[in-house]
């Protein structure tokens, strides 16, 4: 048995950090560090995760499949409609026609020998990618993220400034982690040290969508 988990950029380390200080099992089979890189695919963008799936896909011995990708502009429902619309065509599977995206994520059992899940970075429904997520784990009282907030809109009023809204998101995160303690922790570390709160409710409902898609070791 074999189960894999494709991701649109570098996520795995931050999530699967999250899911370790939650202290959830690995996935059965991935349960040291080099079994854990050939669990997860980094396909390197959205445009390469049709590969990726259809490889997934196409090998008898996946079981369980889990797809997370970024809303990014096109919004979460045409993603999952692309990603649902893969499944349907390179796997012989009964998908009904009106299949939704719930706030939870996607995370169907087709048969004893396939699950396959799909969750759409931030919250399945709004605008964003991983740092979107991420801000949901930070007080919401923190001085630091608060002044950071304050600095960035700041910048986006100068003439000189070279920062666009789309990546807005990631200078906030990073420049608050450039001003902790320890600056400049990279994300999944920055889990590690407990700068994110991987406890917080709001990642209960990722936690809960990746025990479903996926079976951990006992």
């Amino acid at each position: 048995m074999a189960q894999q988990l494709i991701v649109e950029g570098k996520d795995a380390i931050v999530l699967a950090n999250i899911l370790q200080k939650r202290k959830m099992n690995p996935p059965k089979g991935y349960d040291n560090a080099q079994k854990f890189k050939t669990f997860v695919i980094n396909a390197g963008g959205f445009s390469k995760v049709a590969t990726a799936l259809k490889l997934a896909l196409k090998n008898p011995a996946n079981k369980n499949i889990g797809i997370i990708v970024d809303c990014d502009q096109s919004g979460a429902a045409d993603r999952f409609k692309q990603l649902i619309n893969l499944v349907r065509k390179w796997k012989d599977v009964e998908i009904s026609a009106d299949v939704q995206l719930s706030d939870e994520g996607f995370s169907m059992q087709f048969s004893e020998d396939l699950t396959i899940g799909i969750w759409i970075m931030p919250d399945n429904r709004s605008f964003g990618y991983l740092e979107h997520f991420l801000e949901k784990l930070i007080d919401e009282k923190d001085e630091i993220w608060q002044f950071t907030k304050e600095k960035i809109a700041e910048l986006l009023q100068q003439d000189f400034n070279k920062l666009t809204e789309i990546k807005k998101q990631k200078a906030l995160i990073h420049t608050w982690l450039a001003w902790q303690k320890d600056p400049g922790h990279p994300m999944g570390l920055a889990v590690q040290a407990n700068y994110f709160n991987a406890k917080s409710p709001n990642a209960d409902a990722f936690v809960n969508w990746f025990e479903n898609t996926f079976e951990l070791a006992d």
